[in-house]
């Protein structure tokens, strides 16, 4: 029961009964995935199973509905008049998510980070900020 643990943690929580049972088969333990499932219920885990991945934007003439509020001119008259965004998320070999959104003002150039790490469902936040000294003038 301890291997069958190990295997389990090893996959991040992800594996059920037939691949644990594959890979005690591969170690060289005789051992079929009922008897392995029966085990894991009588641990209380279970597979973790992941959605399949859905495709959201289905247009194929999607790039004509974008439009171009900016016109390439990224520096705008007044303030707030223009913000920028980005989110990226990076999973960590700390089984943790890192998680990063960034706003920036277009006319202070002023950039905001936020950042955020999940170790085990605790959300640690930094968030910083960053103004040019150069102005909007871009010298």
């Amino acid at each position: 029961m301890a291997e069958i643990r190990t295997i389990y943690e090893e996959s991040h929580e992800i594996y059920g009964a037939p691949k644990i049972a594959a890979k005690m088969v591969q170690k060289g333990d005789k051992v079929s995935g009922s008897t392995v499932g029966k085990y894991m219920r009588e641990m209380g885990i279970r597979a973790c199973y992941r959605e399949h991945w859905v495709r959201t934007t289905r247009d194929c003439n999607f790039s004509s509905e974008l439009k171009n509020i900016l016109n390439r001119d990224f520096k705008p008259p007044r303030p707030d008049a223009a913000w920028c965004t980005d989110i990226t998320y990076l999973y960590t070999k700390k089984d943790a998510w890192f998680t990063i959104y960034c706003s920036m003002c277009l006319y202070a150039v002023i950039l905001i980070l936020n950042c955020f790490v999940d170790y085990a469902n605790c959300i640690i936040s930094a968030s910083s900020s960053f103004n040019s000294s150069s102005g909007n003038d871009g010298t």
